[in-house]
């Protein structure tokens, strides 16, 4: 009896779990550079901070639900 218990998903590999966390943590990332950016050019508190950090958040989420969302349809 032979468990192969080393692919964590046979249809999925591990590259691409990291690109989905990259690609959220880079959603974060650039909202929230973005949102500093502004904050720096106009010269106010960090409100566009965390505007930005909200937007990329949401951004962040929106994405990874989609992703697992079109996981969960493949046959």
């Amino acid at each position: 009896m032979s468990d192969d218990r080393s692919d964590p998903s046979p249809d999925r590999s591990l590259s691409e779990y990291l690109g989905i966390g990259a690609a959220a943590a880079g959603a974060v990332i650039a909202g929230g550079a973005i949102g500093f950016a502004v904050d720096e050019g106009l010269d106010t508190v960090p409100v566009f901070l965390f505007v930005g950090l909200l937007v990329g958040v949401v951004a962040a989420v929106a994405f990874v639900y989609g992703k697992f969302r079109d996981s969960l349809r493949r046959p």
